[in-house]
């Protein structure tokens, strides 16, 4: 049978409570990389023209002499390397650091948050999150709900990317809406539970973030998976242990 939100959250905390600054570094990783490394903008104050790029904290300025084609040039660019940053770092960090608080529950969480760079199947890992995200994009240009819809449909990607090595990028997106056929509103209302959380992120700067909702957050849709994976709503596959062991909390 499973578990109801009031319980997945609660072992969340169990495990947060045992390893709670992992946990924090770890969801301080996740946050730098879902963020926007590399991007540009027009800058147009009395003291300065010109383009503005900003890679993390660091900013140079592009002169307006340069032309209007080299700056148009230059925004592509600057496209194509964030979308090269997106593929290629941000979603195999992704992919690590949900694998990490997933394997939190066994202990095996060393090594991982950035165990996707040098892995064999580092390519599948990059192709798969690739799909999905073309997908998600794809669908969110037809209006916002159908995106909203196919975000949800692809929740669990990650998660069944290590557990599925064998499976191609199609079929693991394919699993992924198997197993959340039915159930994407169930998701969203998970999501939802967290949004007191979210509101206190925007009042405290993101602060109340880094120290808790993130790993918080995180923690319990790793746990969420699992209960939804020993209740075999994914056939093909059957977990070696069990996260919910009776005396945890």
């Amino acid at each position: 049978m499973l578990r109801t939100r009031a319980e997945i959250k609660e072992h969340a905390k169990f495990y947060l409570r045992s390893m709670y600054m992992p946990m924090v570094c770890v969801g301080i990783v996740m946050a730098l990389a879902g963020g926007a490394l590399l991007r540009s903008n027009s800058a147009d104050t009395p003291y300065s023209e010109g383009i503005l790029f900003h890679f993390g904290s660091f900013t140079w300025k592009l002169p307006d002499m340069i032309g209007m084609p080299i700056k148009a040039l230059l925004s592509v660019i600057t496209l194509v390397l964030v979308i090269l940053v997106a593929v290629y770092i941000k979603n195999p960090i992704e992919y690590g650091a949900k694998s990490w608080f997933r394997h939190v529950t066994d202990g095996t969480e060393e090594g991982r948050v950035f165990g996707a760079f040098g892995s064999p199947d580092y390519h599948r890992i990059v192709k798969t999150m690739f799909l999905r995200d073309v997908h998600v994009f794809v669908w969110s240009l037809l209006f916002v709900i159908p995106g909203f819809v196919k975000h949800y449909e692809y929740y669990f990607v990650p998660q069944l990317l290590e557990d599925h090595p064998d499976m191609t990028a199609e079929e693991i997106l394919a699993l992924s809406s198997d197993m959340t056929y039915g159930r994407k509103a169930s998701l969203f209302e998970f999501d939802l539970s967290f949004f007191g959380w979210y509101l206190l992120e925007g009042l405290t700067r993101g602060i109340s973030g880094i120290l808790f909702s993130y790993p918080y957050k995180y923690m319990s849709t790793q746990l969420l998976y699992l209960d939804w994976q020993a209740n075999g709503l994914d056939p093909m596959f059957a977990p070696e242990y069990d996260p919910f062991q009776d005396g945890m909390i």
